[in-house]
């Protein structure tokens, strides 16, 4: 879909005053103006507010708030139009916006590798309130998200948060457990991590056949690595993406599209072309 059919005229017409305003920020100051402007009037002017406020805490500014800030306006963009869009807006509209952060940027991933995806609000019945579905080619999968906050790795907290979820996801149906790990682990500067990870996620799909991969995810500034292909998501972050299949699942699933190790996220978007074009307008 084409940004002038997911933008009105009014709105782009005061962006453009406001850019004007600001004609003397860089060009990256000016996108997060942007993106706080369309989640404004996509998802909510709380969070917005509340994003604006998080920028600078303590004095720095937080590069983890702006990514996130980037992240949600082309999400808004992304998903416009599709038929899961108003829950996903529902979601992050929500005070807890963090969990479904992650579970829109992971929706997103699937729905990039071809898989369609339906979102339907919470039921709070166990085993079938999971956070969205997946079906591509016949195949359908069940997808919980979660993520870990532990402030150093722990093999642990990993194990108890996959049993966690997995109660989540129906037990006669497949099912997929993306997790996401903190970037204060460094598990994305060694391949040593992929071994761990994997040890990890083969161990816990031994004692069940309903999830039929596990896949990890680690977001993390990309300067830090000397070198290697990478999708930058937005100024200085990006994502690493892991997928472990389990050797017996309940059902054969063909997950090809998935399973190569990634650096993730939104591309260019029509969010992008219509900041090109609101800069041409406020020269």
């Amino acid at each position: 879909m084409k940004y002038e059919d997911i933008i009105g005229r009014s709105f782009s017409n005061s962006m453009t005053a406001k850019l004007k305003q600001v004609s003397h920020f860089d060009r990256y100051q000016k996108y997060l103006i942007v993106c706080l402007n369309v989640i404004s009037h996509h998802i909510s002017p709380k969070l917005s507010d509340r994003l604006f406020k998080s920028f600078i805490s303590g004095g720095e500014v937080s590069d983890e708030k702006l990514w996130k800030c980037v992240m949600l306006a082309r999400a808004t963009f992304y998903w416009y139009g599709t038929a899961t869009y108003s829950e996903f807006m529902r979601r992050l509209s929500r005070k807890d916006f963090e969990t479904a952060f992650e579970e829109v940027l992971a929706a997103s991933y699937f729905h990039r590798s071809g898989w369609e995806v339906i979102a339907k609000p919470e039921t709070g019945v166990k085993q079938g309130d999971f956070d969205f579905r997946l079906k591509r080619n016949g195949s359908t999968l069940n997808v919980e998200v979660t993520s870990i906050h532990a402030s150093s790795f722990s093999e642990g907290a990993i194990f108890n948060k996959l049993g966690k979820k997995r109660r989540q996801l129906p037990p006669d149906e497949p099912g997929i457990i993306y997790c996401s790990l903190p970037e204060s682990w460094g598990l994305h500067r060694s391949q040593e991590s992929n071994r761990l990870l994997e040890e990890i996620a083969m161990a816990f799909m031994r004692s069940t056949n309903r999830v039929v991969a596990v896949m990890f995810a680690m977001n993390f500034h990309y300067d830090r690595l000397a070198h290697g292909p990478i999708d930058v998501a937005s100024k200085r972050r990006a994502t690493l993406s892991l997928i472990f299949e389990n050797l017996d699942p309940i059902v054969p699933v063909d997950l090809r599209s998935i399973n190569a190790q990634n650096f993730v996220a939104y591309p260019r978007s029509e969010l992008d072309k219509w900041f090109e074009w609101l800069l041409w307008q406020a020269e």
